[in-house]
């Protein structure tokens, strides 16, 4: 982790503008359900005067989300993408000047995996990292006060199902990380065993031996292909899962801030901004477990 932390600071005027614009595009995003609610309580009223007013105001935050979201793409992946380029001549570089008796002990498929898959891992983790950690504060932070100065008691019901979202994405992360390092391997033996069938393919062609190579490339690709199935097995089960734990807080919020708009407890439009908060905090909750 200290070397990633390195090659942030490296950017981190880049880093620093991406967040800036990242901010001012949730600022604009969490904006719009107290217009939204504003248009809602005025319509229950009866009042009709200030609609076009409330439709401007959203169209121009959906300009600003426009630019500042192209903004902050451009600065967090930029600086992941760059730092991600950086590691990638280093690598190189360092591998030039390695001896021969490190190639010998070390496969080239493994080299060719760490160059590729292994740096744009790292390239995800820096641009979208620094992304869901900036994100996670900024929507939690400002979405939960506002529910909870809507009502304090919705706030406490709508929360019971959203931890358990961010611990399913952590059990969840861990058996994905498993999985995806034995892909990873397979990737590297895949790769070394198209190298060895280049470089000695006179060798092969002399003695015949292209059935026999044919059936071991197809042996590493038929386990290359059922790793990736047990990853992508996962990825099948968690994401429905995520889908019913938010649908859980949302079941939970419509029967009671349903219950309290027909009493009078809530405001239609304080209902209708509330549940636009919770929608949002579902992807905070997510991006904590990655």
């Amino acid at each position: 982790m200290r070397g990633i932390f390195r090659e942030l600071w490296r950017y981190r005027l880049w880093l620093l503008a991406g967040v800036l614009a990242l901010f001012v595009v949730d600022a604009a995003q969490l904006i719009s359900p107290l217009i939204v609610r504003a248009a809602v309580d005025d319509l229950v009223r009866g009042i009709g005067e200030r609609l076009p007013r409330y439709a401007l105001y959203l169209v121009g935050i959906a300009t600003v989300v426009l630019v500042f979201r192209f903004l902050w793409r451009l600065f967090l992946f930029g600086a992941g993408r760059r730092i991600e380029r950086d590691l990638r001549d280093r690598l190189y570089g360092h591998l030039l000047r390695l001896s021969p008796s490190f190639y010998a002990q070390h496969s080239t498929g493994d080299l060719m995996a760490h160059a590729t898959n292994d740096l744009e891992a790292v390239r995800r983790a820096c641009g979208m990292g620094v992304l869901l950690a900036a994100d996670t504060v900024i929507m939690i932070s400002f979405s939960l006060a506002v529910m909870v100065s809507i009502s304090p008691r919705l706030t406490l019901l709508a929360f019971i199902p959203l931890p358990f979202i961010t611990l399913v994405v952590l059990g969840f992360g861990r058996l994905i990380h498993r999985r995806f390092e034995r892909v990873q391997g397979a990737f590297a033996r895949l790769t070394e065993r198209v190298r060895e069938a280049l470089s000695g393919i006179r060798v092969i062609r002399a003695f015949a031996r292209e059935g026999g190579m044919a059936g071991a490339f197809e042996g590493d690709n038929r386990v290359f292909i059922q790793l990736n199935m047990a990853l992508v097995r996962v990825w099948g089960v968690f994401r429905p899962l995520i889908g019913l734990l938010a649908g859980l807080g949302t079941g939970i919020v419509l029967w009671f801030g349903g219950r309290g708009v027909l009493t009078g407890a809530l405001s239609l439009g304080d209902f209708v901004a509330f549940m636009s908060y919770l929608g949002m905090l579902i992807w905070p909750m997510m991006a904590l477990g990655w």
